[in-house]
């Protein structure tokens, strides 16, 4: 599993392999704003660890509460669903 985030590339082809895409279950997102001066700043803040990332843990029985709460606009960030007890 992974995830990309494409700023500040000149456009040009971008040749993917979709197999490998589709089966690590990869991520590519890209954004039209930004400048590459803008790209590193931000990598300059998450350097210094500015950057936090809010991410809370939930148990799949949950799962009508957290959709309420999310089409309520009360989740802040991340909420991962447990789907099985860790080994």
């Amino acid at each position: 599993v992974g995830f990309a985030l494409a700023i500040a590339v000149r456009q040009r082809d971008f040749p993917v392999d979709l197999t490998t895409t589709l089966l690590h279950r990869k991520t590519i997102r890209g954004s039209i704003v930004g400048t590459r001066k803008d790209l590193n700043e931000a990598l300059q803040i998450a350097a210094l660890g500015s950057v936090k990332c809010t991410v809370e843990e939930k148990q799949l029985d949950d799962i009508d509460q957290i959709l309420n709460d999310m089409a309520a606009g009360k989740i802040k960030g991340r909420v991962v669903l447990r789907i099985a007890p860790d080994e």
